[in-house]
């Protein structure tokens, strides 16, 4: 019997694995909204918030995570611009953990939904999830 268990937890780990796989598409993420109802942006420097609005609009129109095998890529600002990153994902439980090729950098994300069209993750800050959800449908 445990070890029927042990191969049914196995193969719920494996099919998650195997819907993460493909190409995202972000449709939202709950932190610009906070940020947009936030007292520093709608008293802030008008142009800072144009700016930071650009911003927005460019990742919703263009944010992209693409998970193939033990690779993703995906879409990122930096400096105001759109650039392509490519780190290595492995996936325990309900964490994803992200080690970057091209830059010594490491994330986690906490998967609060997955199907086989919709992913809903947060991402760990401080060691702890955060309260912001960036969603994602499948294309």
């Amino acid at each position: 019997m445990k070890h029927i268990i042990t191969l049914f937890i196995l193969s719920l780990l494996y099919q998650s694995e195997v819907e993460i796989l493909g190409r995202w598409k972000i449709q939202s993420f709950d932190a610009i909204e906070k940020i947009k109802q936030s007292p520093a942006y709608a008293f802030g420097d008008d142009s800072a918030r144009k700016e930071l609005d650009r911003q927005f609009n460019l990742i919703l129109e263009n944010g992209e995570y693409h998970f193939k095998n033990d690779t993703l890529f995906y879409t990122d600002i930096e400096g105001g611009a759109l650039v392509k990153r490519r780190a290595l994902w492995t996936m325990t439980d309900e964490m994803l953990t992200f080690k970057e090729i091209d830059r010594a950098f490491e994330r986690q994300a906490q998967i609060n939904f997955l199907s086989k069209d919709s992913l809903s993750i947060s991402l760990i800050i401080d060691g702890k999830a955060g309260d912001s959800n960036l969603i994602f449908t499948k294309f």
